[in-house]
């Protein structure tokens, strides 16, 4: 073989290598500009650059992680095209194993882990369900992703049975844990209390509607229910528990409240004698 021959032989398998090398990072890496674009474009949509918290930094993260998606000039261009800081959103989560810490102060978990979450309480008889949830524990998609009004989303459809007897008041929480490794931090999507015990169901959408008390949505800028809007491949996990408890919560108000978080609801619960807790799990999965 003449050697110029050789040199454009050896040259086309050098750019062979280089364009295989290159479809496989597309394969089994992030995704190309375009796609990786819409995919943190949705991601984002769903939060408040102005009022990002912890709890959203994480989910954010969580949620680059479950679409495969890395950091890099890219990943910040986009995510500061979205009106997001992402030397901000980098800043606010703590290292996996490290202390947590924002701006370079230490931080403590941003809600403590409320034991009444992993107690059983009262009769097992007491239940609770949702026509919105299949046999197999996964949520139907036309309650996935609800349209907000002026922040508003329709709630998810609830009812229950078998309320202990002596039950002064019902009180009900929706939250799901965006990194299950760190049940430290939470999300809540619906926390509601003041419910009389002669009530045994909430129709879709009517959650706002009742003559009881709503605390705050997921991102604390309404007084609403949030419904599962997962992002990324996966099973993700929801928990909506009803408490029956011997009175009113005295720590909440007589009125609902933007204020009322998932830390100040669960707080005022466990102050509570708790005669019963009833649990729902589903899963919104992601393909």
């Amino acid at each position: 073989m003449h050697q110029q021959e050789f040199g454009i032989l050896k040259s086309s398998i050098i750019l062979i290598f280089l364009f295989l090398v290159v479809l496989g990072l597309n394969a089994n890496g992030q995704s190309d500009g375009s796609d990786l674009e819409s995919t943190v474009e949705e991601i984002l949509d769903h939060y408040d650059p102005q009022s990002l918290s912890l709890d959203d930094a994480l989910a954010i993260h969580a949620d680059f992680k479950e679409a495969g998606i890395k950091g890099g000039p890219d990943l910040d261009t986009i995510i500061n095209n979205n009106g997001f800081d992402a030397e901000q959103l980098r800043t606010l989560v703590p290292p996996p194993d490290g202390p947590r810490h924002i701006q370079g102060e230490k931080r403590e978990p941003s809600v403590p882990v409320f034991s009444s979450l992993e107690q059983d309480f009262g009769p097992a008889e007491f239940s609770l369900f949702s026509p919105a949830i299949d046999e197999k524990g996964e949520l139907f998609n036309q309650y996935k992703c609800e349209k907000k009004d002026n922040n508003i989303e329709k709630s998810i459809p609830l009812n229950w049975t078998n309320i202990p007897e002596g039950t002064g008041s019902l009180a009900i929480v929706m939250y799901h844990f965006p990194n299950p490794g760190d049940r430290s931090h939470v999300n809540s999507y619906l926390l509601l209390w003041g419910i009389e015990p002669s009530i045994m169901e909430i129709p879709h959408g009517m959650a706002d509607q009742g003559d009881w008390y709503m605390g705050s949505n997921k991102d604390g800028n309404a007084i609403s229910y949030t419904s599962p809007c997962s992002k990324g491949p996966g099973s993700h996990k929801y928990t909506i528990a009803i408490f029956a408890l011997s009175g009113f919560p005295e720590e909440l108000p007589a009125h609902s409240s933007r204020d009322i978080n998932f830390e100040s609801f669960m707080t005022a619960i466990e102050k509570q004698n708790i005669l019963g807790k009833a649990e729902l799990n589903f899963l919104d999965i992601r393909k």
